[in-house]
């Protein structure tokens, strides 16, 4: 058979693959793979209902304190706010339960939060289980690449979230009052619904540049359209910084510059993106070419083993081959030498 490229390899692939599954047996497959992920969530979040107490201690309230490692560093750096004890939430702040099974729903709440979170690189691999024999194989090769970018950007997400945005968000939402008068009473569930709502919109910053590449793979975004846009971007990485932050300069930057560098590593994934897989010399502007061409030699690919296929069909039929009785009936070699 004659070898092509790209599009060419997903052909052969395709012929391969003669064993298909019906709707029904994907369901099941899916089933089984999802009962296994429930199972180590469910896991997991015993794990989290025995160590709640070490996971509140040392997980959530640690950025409520003057002593935590940011204003730590920030203090080191000649930010005496930071280091003044006035000012440390630890002595002032004061966590509240306003309901009486709140604690214990509260435990819960963190036990499968725990389990959810601890799980999830082993629920993402049962559904990479799930759909890799679906996949062609650049497809597969792909998607492996993207999962190391996903787990890299997922992980400085929540960092950034829990060193960064967590502390300065609570910090000023405390400080910030209406009116001397007003006294604020924050109960534990307050702060948790605080500290998950920032921890998640910093992991859905940070996976932006994730969408944006596979939107520059689907050709919906180009690289050449968000160099266009990088000025009105840079612009919208310190207003957002401005509105998620304190109204300090420090912390604005702090939050922009990070934002902004995402989008840059983003044109720069998406420029090399683009490139790869494409012959030498070809620019971005031959992208479209280049890939009518692939689905060109596809269809070509085809056609070729559809032609192949009838002629051996059409050779079937005629009995070319076969062992021909007088008359021109076909039979077994005794019914032709008799």
């Amino acid at each position: 058979m004659i070898a092509y490229d790209g599009a060419g390899r997903r052909a052969r692939h395709t012929l391969d693959t003669q064993h298909t599954m019906s709707f029904l047996d994907h369901l099941e497959a899916l089933r089984r793979h999802l009962l296994r992920g429930l199972i180590a969530i469910f896991l997991f979040s015993v794990v989290g209902f025995v160590w709640v107490g070490w996971i509140v201690d040392h997980v959530l309230l640690p950025p409520l304190s003057s002593d935590f490692v940011t204003f730590r560093m920030l203090c080191s750096w000649g930010v005496h706010w930071f280091c003044s004890e006035e000012s440390g939430l630890s002595n002032r702040f004061q966590l509240i339960n306003t309901s009486l099974p709140a604690q214990f729903l509260l435990h819960l709440q963190i036990a499968v939060f725990t389990g959810v979170i601890l799980a999830l690189p082993y629920v993402l691999f049962e559904l990479w289980r799930f759909l890799k024999p679906g996949l062609y194989p650049h497809e597969r090769r792909w998607v492996r690449r993207t999962w190391w970018l996903f787990a890299g950007l997922a992980g400085c997400g929540l960092a950034f979230g829990y060193f960064v945005l967590v502390p300065f968000a609570v910090r000023f939402l405390y400080f910030y009052q209406v009116s001397p008068a007003i006294t604020n009473l924050i109960s534990i569930q307050s702060y948790l619904r605080t500290f998950l709502s920032v921890m998640g919109a910093s992991l859905l910053v940070f996976l932006t540049p994730l969408v944006l590449l596979l939107l520059i793979r689907m050709g919906l975004v180009t690289v050449d359209g968000l160099r266009r846009w990088r000025p009105y971007i840079f612009v919208g990485c310190f207003v957002l910084g401005a509105m998620l932050t304190p109204p300090d300069v420090l912390t604005q930057i702090l939050v922009a510059l990070p934002m902004y560098g995402l989008f840059e590593l983003t044109v720069w994934v998406g420029k090399h993106m683009m490139r790869s897989g494409r012959p030498d010399g070809y620019t971005q502007n031959q992208d479209l070419q280049w890939d009518r061409g692939v689905a060109r030699d596809a269809s070509e690919c085809t056609q070729a083993v559809q032609g192949t296929e009838q002629r051996v069909h059409s050779v079937e039929e005629k009995g070319m081959g076969v062992p021909v009785a007088p008359g021109g009936k076909r039979g077994s070699s005794e019914e032709v030498a008799r």
